[in-house]
């Protein structure tokens, strides 16, 4: 067990538990504290993103990371008070006897554990924590070690706004995360690969954490024979570039007519050239996070290839660069059941 989270775990229980229930008024306060947090320093996180992942345009940033974080912490600033609200239900047999009354009674439940994805660094960390928050709960966040700079920032920014037996960050590998998920939470929040979920819950139960999963997967297009080919394929090329690929309902398996493959292979070249007509060095274009991940995305494609499936790359091949990054879409045509391209979540440019 790490001493420090154990500590401040153990600090904030002891808090919460001082504490009680705490009204709107103060939970509302909380949250805003963080939404000031996120206002005031949207340029520095975003500055921080694009550094973590060596090319992501700061628009971006802001849309998904900031503003979509803000949206959800100000939607539970306004309505908290409304949920708080015990809601009536019908008492049902053999308890409805002599004038019996039923009700859901909504209780905080102490310290939430809430760990974040590299995709999303912002938004998965504290779109999670309004709604933590504005239950009257407190929390540690654990940022993704794949992008540590904005990690970093988070902590540093939390430890200088917020109150840590309220909101408090701890950064680490992947061997604090494991250390961080076999904690005595009162809940946990994770948000990330299937493979990790797993190993998250495994970890969860031996203290019996109830733990609320936000898992990747397979996210499958079909396009009809009927569809409008231009339009289908400009739906998917959008979805493609957004975050590079990189983002957990991004389409990455797509269902075509046989007699329609070429003029779809036609539409999505043209569609996606009319949004990045070229790639390296283009600061509109999204890198892949890392090497590591990197050489994972490239790997699926040439296992594919090996296997007979055909590449074609959008808007023409580039040379692999652990340097520079940003990569062109490749279409995978026909890959064969078996290979990795089709057993796992892509989760890159393909």
């Amino acid at each position: 067990m790490n001493p420090a989270i154990a500590s401040l775990l153990a600090a904030q229980k002891t808090a919460f538990n001082a504490a009680g229930a705490v009204d709107a008024a103060t939970r509302r306060q909380r949250i805003q504290r963080v939404i000031d947090l996120l206002v005031a320093h949207h340029a520095a996180l975003t500055e921080t993103m694009d550094l973590d992942f060596g090319g992501r345009p700061a628009g971006f940033s802001l849309m998904n990371d900031v503003l979509g974080a803000l949206a959800s912490l100000k939607h539970a600033r306004d309505h908290l008070e409304q949920w708080m609200q015990d809601e009536p239900r019908a008492p049902f047999a053999p308890y409805d006897q002599l004038g019996a009354q039923a009700w859901v009674m909504h209780q905080p439940k102490g310290s939430v554990g809430i760990i974040g994805t590299w995709n999303a660094p912002l938004y998965t960390l504290f779109s999670p924590l309004a709604s933590v928050l504005a239950a009257g709960n407190r929390a540690i966040l654990k940022p993704s070690e794949v992008t540590p700079r904005t990690a970093g920032l988070v902590a540093r920014l939390c430890a200088e706004h917020l109150d840590p037996l309220e909101v408090a960050v701890v950064t680490g590998d992947a061997e604090l995360a494991a250390t961080f998920t076999a904690q005595p939470f009162d809940h946990l929040v994770f948000t990330g690969s299937t493979s990790v979920g797993r190993a998250v819950m495994r970890n969860a139960a031996e203290n019996l954490v109830p733990v609320t999963l936000e898992l990747g997967g397979k996210s499958p297009v079909i396009v009809s024979a009927s569809a409008d080919l231009d339009q289908a394929a400009l739906s998917i090329a959008v979805a493609k570039a957004t975050n590079g690929g990189q983002i957990c309902i991004n389409p990455d398996l797509v269902y075509v007519p046989r007699t329609l493959l070429d003029p779809f292979v036609a539409a999505m070249r043209t569609a996606y050239i009319s949004l990045h007509p070229s790639i390296a060095g283009n600061v509109d274009v999204v890198a892949v996070v890392n090497e590591r991940h990197l050489a994972r995305v490239e790997g699926y494609i040439e296992d594919a290839r090996r296997l007979g499936a055909r590449i074609e790359s959008l808007p023409h091949p580039l040379p692999v660069d652990e340097h520079e990054r940003r990569r062109p879409l490749r279409l995978v045509i026909d890959p064969p059941a078996q290979s990795r391209i089709m057993q796992e979540e892509i989760f890159g440019p393909a």
